[in-house]
C-alpha cells in the first residue's frame, strides 16, 4: 500500500462544506467537564440552574448537504453549555446571554444549525425534549474573557477560569496527514492524523471526513473530535470498512484511475486525497 502524507498548520480561516449519503456517525466525542456552579441576582426572584461546558471547538459539524457533513462557522469559536433547571421554572432560550469581550451573545436558534451530532438524536437542545440539554453560542476565536458569563433572569454564571483561558487564547493545531494512495482490493484503507496543539491552553481539534467511489457519489464517513493538553500531540486512525456502498467494478481496479476520494475538512483547512484499488 503507497501512502501520501501532508504536514500543514491550521489557523483562523474560514473553512467551507463538502458534500456527502447518510451513514451513522460512531464516532464518540465526550463532553467536557467543569465544576459546575450557579449565581443569583436579587433583583428579581432567584432560578437556579445548573450549568457546564459541554465542549469548546473551532466551528461545529453540520449536515452541508442531504447526504454530506462538513465543518461551519470555521473562522468562529463554538461554545456549547450544558443547561439543567433546578427547579419547575425553566427560562427559554431566548432569556439567556452570554457576556464575552464586552459584548452580549443570544444562543443560537438550533433549527438554524444542522448539526451532526443530533443525527439520530444523540442529544437534544435545551428546551427541545425536555428542559435539560446543551446551549450553543457563536463566539469570536479570541477575545478578552475577564468577565465572561452567561445570565439569565433571575441568575447568572460566571465562566470558570479554566474555559476563560481557553476563550481567550483561541485555536492553534499543527496537523500531518497521512492517506493511502493506494489500497488492495478487498482491504480497508487506514487513515491517519497527527495532531499537536501548539497553543498554551487545553484545546479540541474537530475535523470532518467525506468519501466518494466506487458506488457512491457522497458518504459521511467520520468526525474527529478530541481534547488536546498544551504541546501534547495524538494520533488518530481509521480503518475505512468502504464495502457498504459497493465494491469497486472488477473492470475499473487497477486501471490506474482514482477509486475513492476522501474530502477532509477542519477549520481553515479543505482537502482531498484519491486512493487506487489495485
Amino acid at each position: 500500500m503507497h501512502r501520501r502524507r501532508v504536514l500543514t498548520t491550521a489557523g483562523a480561516l474560514a473553512a467551507t462544506a463538502a458534500a456527502g449519503c447518510l451513514t451513522a456517525d460512531s464516532n464518540t466525542s465526550p463532553a467536557e467537564t467543569t465544576d459546575t456552579t450557579t449565581d443569583t441576582t436579587t433583583d428579581t426572584p432567584a432560578v437556579p440552574l445548573s450549568v457546564s461546558l459541554d465542549r469548546y471547538q473551532p466551528g461545529v459539524v453540520a449536515m452541508t448537504s442531504p447526504d454530506s457533513i462538513g465543518i461551519r462557522w470555521g473562522d468562529r469559536a463554538a461554545l456549547f453549555l450544558h443547561v439543567a433547571p433546578d427547579g419547575d421554572d425553566a427560562p427559554p432560550r431566548t432569556d439567556f446571554r452570554l457576556r464575552f469581550d464586552g459584548s452580549s451573545y443570544a444562543p443560537v436558534d438550533p433549527d438554524d444549525v444542522r448539526l451532526w451530532r443530533e443525527y439520530g438524536d444523540r442529544a437534544s437542545a435545551y428546551g427541545v425534549e425536555g428542559r435539560d440539554g446543551w446551549m450553543l453560542f457563536d463566539l469570536p476565536r479570541s477575545g478578552d474573557a475577564g468577565d465572561a458569563r452567561l445570565s439569565w433572569p433571575g441568575g447568572e454564571w460566571g465562566l470558570p477560569e479554566g474555559l476563560r483561558e481557553r476563550l481567550a487564547a483561541g485555536f492553534d493545531f499543527t496537523v500531518e496527514y497521512d492517506f493511502p494512495e493506494t489500497v488492495e482490493h478487498h482491504d480497508r484503507p487506514t487513515i491517519a492524523l497527527t495532531v499537536t496543539n501548539d497553543a498554551d491552553v487545553p484545546a479540541r481539534y474537530l475535523g470532518a471526513l467525506n468519501r466518494s467511489g466506487p458506488r457512491v457519489a457522497h458518504a459521511p464517513v467520520e468526525t474527529i473530535s478530541f481534547v488536546l493538553a498544551p504541546g501534547e500531540t495524538r494520533t488518530w486512525t481509521y480503518e475505512d470498512d468502504y464495502f457498504g456502498s459497493g465494491l469497486a467494478d472488477e473492470r475499473e481496479v487497477g486501471d490506474g484511475q482514482p477509486d475513492m476520494t476522501y474530502y477532509f475538512e477542519s477549520a481553515g483547512e479543505n482537502r482531498e486525497f484519491r486512493v487506487r484499488i489495485v
